[in-house]
């Protein structure tokens, strides 16, 4: 499991920080997203402190932004609510 706002800065447990990624924090798809932050932060895949989980879009299976929402649900979005910079 992979923390979207790490637990180091705050990130806790919750359906819109959590997402389900292959490797372990050094292989696969989780270990990319911590060795190259920015371009998972500009993919929604980890989130910037001082901004809520909720609101970063995530670019869902390659194709589709998406919002993950405290009650567990997947929202679209349209593709420029990507810009959370």
């Amino acid at each position: 499991m992979h923390h979207r706002l790490k637990r180091g800065q705050g990130g806790i447990w919750s359906p819109e920080n959590i997402v389900a990624v292959c490797g372990d924090g050094v292989t696969g798809c989780h270990g990319l997203f911590e060795h190259y932050p920015d371009k998972a932060a500009a993919l929604g895949w980890h989130v910037r402190l001082w901004l809520n989980p909720a609101q970063v879009p995530l670019l869902w299976r390659g194709s589709t932004w998406v919002l993950l929402t405290p009650e567990g649900t997947v929202t679209n979005v349209e593709d420029d609510a990507s810009d959370t910079d």
